[in-house]
């Protein structure tokens, strides 16, 4: 007997919620657009807006439920990044944890200023990183054309460190921008 057409299968879809808000376009009321919005604020004051429209989306006895879900789960997401100094009380509805923000929100926005801090340095490393790989290639090779510039810029922090790499021994821009020279898999 052939038992495979009984065997569970499953796709999985992996979403970038962090490009998904880049390129803008949610709709204010989506659920799922607001949970990404709350997950990458980036200042305590954007959280009790955010809860303001999910108290309207899930008012009503039908939803009792999902509030309280989602209230533990924006608590604990709120809670982790805040690391607050003094004990929050434990709340069950959005109201209520939109009221405890408000009511005390320096308590939470250590946190939130201290991740600032270190998203803004790393950034600005990169950039910085990204520039001066730029001014190398161009005082090497002469002037860049857009697309590579715009390349460079856009490039993440391990493939910056890989083009510097091999900006040391290329001889063509080509070379700056292939595997082989340092060992990992860039691409043109």
């Amino acid at each position: 007997m052939e038992l495979s057409s009984y065997q569970l299968q499953l796709r999985y879809l992996l979403i970038d919620d962090g490009e998904i808000l880049r390129a803008g376009g949610l709709p204010d009321r989506n659920l799922a657009a607001l949970l990404f919005r709350l997950e990458h604020s980036t200042a305590i004051e954007e959280i009790p807006q955010l809860l303001h429209t999910l108290m309207r989306i899930v008012l009503g006895v039908d939803f009792e439920e999902l509030n309280r879900s989602l209230t533990a789960y924006i608590q604990h997401l709120v809670l982790s990044r805040a690391k607050p100094m003094e004990p929050i009380p434990t709340v069950t509805t959005l109201q209520e944890l939109a009221m405890s923000i408000s009511e005390k929100p320096g308590i939470w926005a250590r946190q939130w200023e201290q991740e600032g801090i270190q998203k803004g340095r790393k950034e600005g490393m990169q950039a910085g990183q990204a520039a001066l790989l730029e001014r190398q290639l161009i005082r090497k090779f002469g002037p860049l054309p857009d697309t590579l510039a715009q390349r460079i810029k856009q490039g993440s922090a391990s493939e910056l460190e890989a083009w510097s790499l091999n900006f040391v021994d290329a001889n063509s821009l080509d070379q700056v921008f292939t595997a082989e020279q340092a060992g990992g898999t860039i691409g043109p």
